[in-house]
């Protein structure tokens, strides 16, 4: 016989509450043509200053450097800020904060990186795409779809409450375990908004057999098959 005890923590409190703890991609637009974007959510609970940030591209695996965007004014929490390519249409172009044509020229192998920059200190925030070597079929895989950062529209899950610096991770390798949605190319239905859903705090789960860090299972029995 198993017993399980839920350890009480004072932290649980404040995690009724739970926000990003910063900016993050929440879409990327890959259209026919020039019909391509980039949306960045804040779900942080205050406004941020956009000064402090910014999206550097590495083409091909070339490095960082390669190109930069750094963003301005003022983003609200729960808003999002898009970065369209000067020659979208019209119904992107509406929803776009930013209109250029550098960092929005990409291919789907080429990555994108949201940066946040403070006096001196750098920190990478989130990926699209992998630095250091382009993907050998043209385009890197997203939830078990081949070549999903080309051709298609990525929209981050409504679970996921911040950025991810491993893509490997972030991309996943089925539907269940990516942190994307993956669409039809020129879908922009989505455009301009993001819901972030916060995790039940009093909900867990023993998914895969693992106990929460804040269980302590009771082997009342003593047998050797516990958990």
């Amino acid at each position: 016989t198993v017993s399980f005890i839920r350890r009480p923590r004072i932290s649980d409190k404040r995690q009724l509450a739970l926000n990003a703890s910063d900016l993050f991609f929440s879409e990327y637009g890959e259209g026919r043509g020039s019909n391509k974007y980039l949306e960045i959510y804040n779900g942080t609970g205050a406004d941020v200053d956009l000064s402090n940030y910014l999206i550097k591209k590495s083409t091909k695996g070339w490095q960082w450097n390669d190109a930069i965007d750094t963003l301005s004014g003022t983003l609200a929490d729960g808003d999002v800020y898009v970065i369209a390519n000067t020659s979208s249409n019209n119904s992107i172009l509406a929803e776009a904060d930013l209109i250029e044509s550098v960092i929005t020229n990409f291919n789907g192998d080429d990555a994108r990186a949201l940066i946040k920059v403070v006096g001196g200190d750098t920190t990478f925030l989130d990926y699209i795409g992998s630095f250091g070597s382009a993907p050998a079929s043209g385009a890197w895989n997203v939830a078990g779809v081949t070549n999903a950062t080309a051709n298609h529209t990525l929209t981050r899950k409504r679970a996921i409450t911040g950025g991810n610096t491993s893509w490997t991770l972030s991309a996943g390798t089925n539907a269940a375990d990516s942190e994307w949605i993956v669409h039809d190319q020129n879908t922009w239905a989505y455009l301009g908004t993001h819901t972030m859903t916060d995790p039940n705090p009093l909900s867990e789960g023993f998914e895969s057999g693992a106990i929460p860090d804040n269980w302590t299972v009771i082997n009342n029995d003593g047998n050797a098959n516990s958990w």
